[in-house]
Formats: C-alpha cells, structure tokens, sequence
C-alpha cells in the first residue's frame, strides 16, 4: 500500500504562485493592449479596424475565461490543502 503525503506548505504557496502569476500575466496584457490601442488610433481602413476590434474580443474573452479558470484553481487548492489538514488533524486525535 502506497502512502499519501500532502505539503501543506508547497500547496499554498502554488496557489499563492498562481495568483502572482495571473496578476503579472494580466499587467503585461494591459500594457501590450494599451499600446495596439495607440496604433489602432493611426489605422486607416475601417475593415483592419474591425477585424482588430474582433480580435481583441476573442482575446479579451479567453481571458477572462483564464483568470476564472486559474482563480478557481487556486482556489481549490487553497480548499484542498485546509481540508486534508483538517482531516490529519481529526486523525491524529483518534490515536491520542
């Protein structure tokens, strides 16, 4: 029979790595949408401007869908952590 072991610590700090990660994926976005936005000012053609208006909803779109996916994921680990703690603990507690 093969043993589970838990790091309780390492699985906060991956969730606490995904948020950080998330956060510094979302600066980067606003800064490289920030600056297509400067360019998109200078298009000329109404048909480039929509089809980087179609575009940048796609991405914005995917991205909100990510940031949901990663929050919860961060959040189930947090979950997972504070629950198999609590159960080692209850655990603990039959053999005293």
């Amino acid at each position: 029979m093969s043993i589970i072991q838990y790091n309780y610590p390492r699985m906060e700090e991956l969730a606490a790595q995904l948020n950080s990660n998330f956060n510094q994926l979302e600066h980067l976005a606003t800064t490289l949408k920030s600056e297509v936005a400067r360019l998109h000012e200078n298009w000329q053609s109404q048909q480039a401007s929509q089809a980087y208006g179609s575009a940048q909803q796609t991405w914005d779109t995917s991205f909100t869908d990510s940031r949901t996916l990663l929050t919860a994921l961060s959040s189930k680990v947090t979950e997972a952590s504070t629950n198999m703690q609590a159960a080692d603990q209850r655990t603990a507690g039959y053999f005293s």
